[in-house]
Parts: structure tokens; C-alpha cells; sequence
């Protein structure tokens, strides 16, 4: 594949823009509290528990079964509450939008992602392609990189996920980009370097904890630690777009 060719970048948000676990903990934290404070026969702790086991199924299909985010988390809170024999739809409608509300007010950008993605942009045309919904829209105002980029796709948007390569084949599709033209970039590798392999996309794995990989991936251009290294990743991977650094 011809190096000179890359027009587009397709960054992940979570785990690659910003941390979303400390954002999403908090906002979790409000969650709970209101409901002992409303229900204080039930703990915290089985609260967490529970909550818990519900997303860990719900990940693996969540926003790709074309659900807002508010449709979503409000099927959560509906089905968290339901295991302690709560039927209240008042107080799931305030959590949904507490949740949301924790969650834009704490998430940060990773240290200098803000000003790697504004010295990148006179090079690339950046994308966020994203295994979430309509509210990562609001996370990436939050974040205060809507400007840098030329659009948002979501599993909601493609009705796919990473994993399989489906939403990268959409952004491709929506883009009007060949898979030569692009890298993605992300912290996971199964969904993010995988499933861009799926779709003929080479990537940049963002592998802040030193993971070892999984399987071999061809399409694997460089690893870093941190968004910052990205630019300078790309080019001694001999990326060279047709504007330069």
C-alpha cells in the first residue's frame, strides 16, 4: 500500500482521547447514592454488583442495536432497579440524566491529546470512529475537540460494531475513503487494530499498560504509549501524507 496515499486518521475516544473510567466510576457513584437515598434498604455495594454483571453482558451489544444513549442506560437503571424489586420510573428518569450529566462534566482529554490532535489535523482529516451512540457527540464538545474534526461515527450510526470491522467499513463508506487512505488508531486491540485489520485498515496501537497483543496483526503499524507519540509514530512508520508534519 502507497504511504503517500493516507488522507484520514479514525481515532477512538474512549481509552484513546480520554480515560473514560474515572468519568464513568463517578457518574456511577451518583447513580448509587440516589438510589440508597431513595431506597435505603438496598447497599451500595449490591448496587455495584449488580450493575456490574448488567453491563458486562449489555457491552458486548451496546449502541450497535441502535439505541440512543439515553434509550440505553435508561433499559440499565430500568433492569438494575428491577433486581432489588423497584418499579420506578421517576427516579430512572433522574438517573439517566444525572448520569449523563456526572459523566460530561468529569471526562478529560489525555495530557497534550488536545494539542496532538490540532497539530495532526493540518495533515490528516481526523475522524472519531467510536463503538457508542449519539452521546459521544457530547463527550467529544466536552473534550473541546469538535473542531478538529471532520465527523463522528458510532456503532449506533452503522448498527455495528469494531469488532468484524462493520463500523470501520462505514466510515469508509461515509468518508468516501479507500482502506489504504486511512489509519486507525486505539487502545483496543481486538476492536480497534483488529477490527480495522478486518476492513483492510492499517492501525496504531495505543497500548498505555504494555499489553502483550493477540494475534498477529499485519495491518499493525506502530505501538505507543501515549497519544503524543502518535505523530512522531507515523513517521517512522514512513506515513508521509499528502500535507506534511
Amino acid at each position: 500500500m502507497d504511504c503517500m496515499s493516507v488522507k484520514a486518521l479514525f481515532l477512538d475516544l474512549d481509552g484513546t482521547l480520554h480515560d473514560f473510567e474515572p468519568a464513568a466510576i463517578d457518574a456511577m457513584e451518583i447513580v448509587y447514592a440516589r438510589i440508597v437515598e431513595r431506597y435505603p434498604r438496598v447497599s451500595r455495594a449490591s448496587l455495584e454488583r449488580e450493575y456490574g454483571a448488567i453491563w458486562k453482558i449489555a457491552r458486548e451489544h451496546v449502541f450497535s442495536d441502535g439505541k440512543t444513549s439515553v434509550e440505553s442506560r435508561t433499559e440499565r437503571f430500568g433492569l438494575l432497579l428491577s433486581r432489588f424489586g423497584i418499579n420506578d420510573r421517576e427516579l430512572i428518569d433522574e438517573l439517566v440524566k444525572g448520569y449523563s450529566r456526572a459523566y460530561a462534566e468529569r471526562v478529560r482529554p489525555f495530557d497534550r491529546a488536545v494539542e496532538e490532535m490540532e497539530r495532526l489535523r493540518e495533515s490528516f482529516d481526523l475522524y472519531v470512529v467510536t463503538d457508542g451512540s449519539d452521546g459521544q457527540r457530547t463527550v467529544v464538545e466536552s473534550l473541546g475537540i469538535a473542531a478538529f474534526l471532520k465527523d463522528i461515527y458510532t456503532a449506533r450510526d452503522s448498527r455495528s460494531g469494531k469488532q468484524g470491522g462493520g463500523l470501520f467499513r462505514y466510515a469508509l463508506e461515509k468518508s468516501g475513503l479507500a482502506p489504504d487512505e486511512a489509519i486507525t488508531v486505539g487502545d483496543s486491540y481486538e476492536r480497534d487494530i483488529k477490527g480495522a485489520e478486518a476492513a483492510g485498515i492499517r492501525s496504531v496501537w495505543v497500548n498505555r499498560d504494555g499489553l502483550a497483543p493477540g494475534a498477529p496483526c499485519p495491518t499493525l503499524i506502530a505501538v505507543i504509549r501515549d497519544i503524543r507519540g502518535l505523530g512522531d509514530a507515523m513517521k517512522r512508520a514512513g506515513i508521509t501524507p499528502d500535507k506534511p508534519f
